[in-house]
């Protein structure tokens, strides 16, 4: 050592939550890297045991959860990804509801961007910022995404084989919401509140004239609690989403698979027409 140098000794923080590999190892062929999050930390691990990454998002004084750390190669690039959730109220949810943003990374995990849902302003689709939902982010490019978001709203157009508020076609649902999103701007936006069809073709227990926005008391393992997103009603509960791209990288088809409709459905992200569906009541 040299006297008056500095020296930097990585240490591993002591809430970090203890890791256990067990079994013989992976083969040469399946060598790599895990990567994972861990109740609040962000965690690369080698196949090798060797510790790689790790990053505690709530060392900057929040509770925050931490979920969906990810690799997201595009090209020649290598970003990653996370979500970060920032309202906890809804966790507790039955339907399994996480509310917060996306944290963008590039390939030395220095943040570059922090994605919600963005406004849109097109007409009878107008809303505002709002949450992303965990299950699905994907990079197409440099300030280039795909995202989604369950949005609370109030819908006025249930089929008349349906009851909503007071006997009537208005009802809370979690909408899906799609956003195709390129330099900070919505390209485009699929949100499932457009096609009535889907509210009838709901497969678990949806009770339209009973919804509310003012939360609803729920059970949750043994105890009863309080729910602000019980009440609204959660009839597509999108899962995943995948893409076909026109010449120019943007969206042309979506596919989506959806828990709530047992179905995958696609979408033409120009027109929003429901070119077709596979699986579920419709």
């Amino acid at each position: 050592m040299v006297s008056g140098a500095t020296y930097k000794v990585h240490t591993v923080p002591e809430e970090f939550p203890d890791l256990t590999i067990t079994g013989s190892g992976v083969s040469a062929d399946d060598a790599g890297v895990y990567t994972f999050s861990l109740d609040k930390f962000f965690t690369r691990v080698g196949t090798d045991k060797q510790l790689l990454y790790y990053r505690n998002i709530n060392c900057i004084g929040h509770e925050y959860q931490a979920e969906g750390f990810a690799p997201q190669p595009m090209g020649d690039k290598q970003y990653y990804s996370a979500f970060i959730e920032l309202h906890p109220d809804f966790k507790n949810a039955n339907g399994g509801f996480s509310s917060g943003f996306y944290l963008v990374m590039d390939e030395n995990y220095k943040d570059i961007d922090q994605i919600t849902l963005l406004p849109n302003e097109e007409e009878n689709h107008k809303h505002g910022e709002g949450y992303l939902d965990q299950h699905e982010f994907i990079v197409m490019g440099e300030n280039h995404y795909m995202l989604l978001s369950y949005t609370p709203l109030l819908v006025e157009n249930l089929p008349d084989s349906l009851k909503g508020i007071d006997g009537g076609k208005t009802a809370y649902v979690w909408a899906g919401i799609i956003q195709e999103v390129k330099d900070g701007k919505v390209v485009a936006e699929i949100n499932t509140a457009d096609y009535p069809i889907l509210y009838e073709s709901a497969v678990e227990k949806i009770d339209y004239a009973g919804s509310t926005d003012q939360g609803v008391n729920v059970v949750v393992g043994q105890n009863e609690v309080f729910s602000l997103a019980d009440g609204i009603q959660d009839y597509v509960h999108v899962n995943s989403i995948d893409y076909t791209a026109d010449p120019d990288g943007t969206a042309d088809k979506i596919l989506v698979s959806m828990r709530d409709q047992s179905a995958v459905f696609q979408f033409d992200i120009d027109t929003g027409a429901l070119e077709w569906i596979l699986g579920g009541k419709a």
